[in-house]
């Protein structure tokens, strides 16, 4: 079996004359069609953290996820944030081993269209703040643990350009599902 990526015109006709002579090929495809991506970046503050949740859905599975979220053909405000609520009870962090509510900052769903075409993304901006807010330095804890059918999650740490922390370690578990970041206030 040969195995090739149809990038240009001239692999799409090499792939043509190999099936006409009798040799199986198989197209790999340069991204998932049927998983849906769940990407967290967990994001060091001065103030706590923010959670910026992205969810790709993959072909095969974007009309499974645009039926569980949109009812009647437009996703209203209380149909994302049902989602956004189901999403949320997997989500959990702590500073400093004491467990912190999650708050709800923003959140972007494209028309159900969109989604069942796996050409946008659902975003949603969490934040989360330490129960003592004068440490210079925290260690938090994220795990999130949704996880559908068919379904990768990937968990990130980035730093924000306007307010960079020091980030010092970040320890994952192995399933995938959890980190710990230690970070603190950059010294002046």
């Amino acid at each position: 079996m040969i195995t090739k990526w149809a990038t240009s015109a001239r692999d799409g006709l090499l792939l043509a004359l190999l099936r006409i002579v009798g040799r199986p090929v198989e197209t790999v495809w340069a991204h998932p069609h049927d998983e849906l991506q769940q990407m967290v970046y967990l994001t060091p503050l001065p103030t706590g953290v923010t959670l910026e949740l992205q969810i790709y859905p993959g072909l095969l599975v974007a009309e499974q996820l645009a039926s569980a979220i949109d009812l009647d053909g437009d996703i209203s405000e209380d149909e994302a944030k049902a989602h956004i609520s189901k999403l949320s009870s997997d989500i959990s962090v702590s500073f400093d081993g004491s467990a912190v509510p999650l708050d709800l900052v923003d959140f972007s769903y494209p028309a159900p269209a969109l989604i069942r075409q796996s050409a946008a993304a659902i975003v949603v901006l969490l934040a989360a703040k330490p129960l003592d807010s004068t440490r210079e330095s925290h260690a938090v804890t994220l795990s999130y643990t949704h996880e559908p059918p068919n379904s990768t999650i990937q968990l990130n740490v980035t730093l924000s350009s306007r307010e960079p922390m020091n980030v010092s370690r970040v320890e994952r578990e192995p399933d995938g599902k959890s980190l710990t970041m230690l970070y603190s206030r950059p010294t002046a």
